[in-house]
């Protein structure tokens, strides 16, 4: 029986600016390498106390110290955040954000910078943290397109024993998908999202998708389930403009919708084709971008119907 390896990872960010993205990072993380109703791959850590003027608790200092590694997430306030009296929060020694750093040195840190805040130079930082700016780190984009944060998901893998990689491309086998799936695969896979989760991402985030199972077309033997939203536009070329910017992004994201035009109507369908062509968390951020890029559409453009 293969033992199941445990990666312990610390989130380390600013509450008050970069909770939301904290969040978005540790789902992202634990849909990847964390399935339903087996023991967990990775341990997340990712404290939700109230930081300004309290002090740092042990147990947050334990689970820091302990863990094998330590992403510090990075707004564009992150260097710049002030306390009451406009003291730039990062050069007080009881900072929070700023323990945690001083604390990891000696373990793997993998600075994560969003919203095109950047990995602050040594200069800016105060000399007990100076070292984060000569760590590797990744730029993400607010969206949160899978492909940037491919090396921290590689990063988490690596730190698997090899008998607990699922997710690197498995040159020996080939790829047996069928065409017309693009390539490359991602390199690190994320895990199927239960249908307990696909009802309640539907109910509180998805409001105008539903999820719909039919048979793969090129093996009926075999099904596909795949969110699914119909946009209805004012004309043809109106479509056509839609389809032109959510495919840059989603070529940039390296994961693609399933889609029919029919006139001034766009069905969409989103799978994760690497995964068995099962629903997960990179068809939910894909469709949260849908929503939002017709959003600008009806935001600029007359009233329309959609379901």
């Amino acid at each position: 029986m293969v033992r199941m390896a445990e990666t312990s990872i610390f989130i380390s960010y600013r509450r008050d600016d970069d909770a939301a993205r904290a969040v978005m990072l540790d789902r992202i993380i634990s849909g990847t390498f964390n399935e339903p109703e087996r023991p967990p791959r990775v341990r997340i850590y990712r404290d939700t106390s109230e930081r300004l003027g309290v002090t740092w608790p042990e147990a947050v200092r334990d689970r820091c110290s302990s863990a094998d590694m330590v992403l510090v997430v990075i707004g564009p306030k992150w260097l710049g955040a002030k306390d009451q009296y406009s003291r730039r929060r990062i050069d007080q020694a009881d900072d929070w954000v700023r323990q945690e750093i001083e604390l990891a040195r000696d373990r793997t840190v993998i600075p994560v910078a969003f919203g095109g805040a950047g990995i602050p130079p040594a200069e800016a930082l105060p000399e007990s943290i100076s070292y984060l700016a000569s760590r590797q780190g990744v730029s993400v984009r607010d969206e949160f397109v899978d492909t940037d944060l491919q090396p921290v998901l590689l990063a988490i893998e690596q730190s698997l024993p090899s008998a607990e990689i699922r997710g690197s491309v498995d040159a020996g086998r080939g790829d047996r998908r069928h065409l017309p799936y693009p390539q490359p695969p991602l390199i690190v896979k994320p895990a199927p999202m239960t249908e307990e989760d696909i009802k309640i991402a539907i109910q509180e985030v998805l409001h105008d998708w539903d999820a719909v199972v039919s048979p793969l077309p090129e093996d009926p033997t075999q099904t596909r389930v795949e969110l699914h939203r119909t946009f209805l536009f004012r004309s043809f070329r109106d479509v056509l403009a839609f389809m032109v910017e959510v495919g840059d992004f989603a070529d940039d994201a390296n994961h693609h919708p399933r889609w029919e035009n029919i006139f001034k109507t766009l069905r969409v369908y989103l799978t994760t084709w690497d995964i068995g062509h099962r629903i997960s968390h990179l068809d939910l951020l894909l469709a949260q971008y849908l929503d939002r890029a017709y959003k600008r559409y009806q935001d600029s453009s007359p009233a329309q119907a959609s379901r």
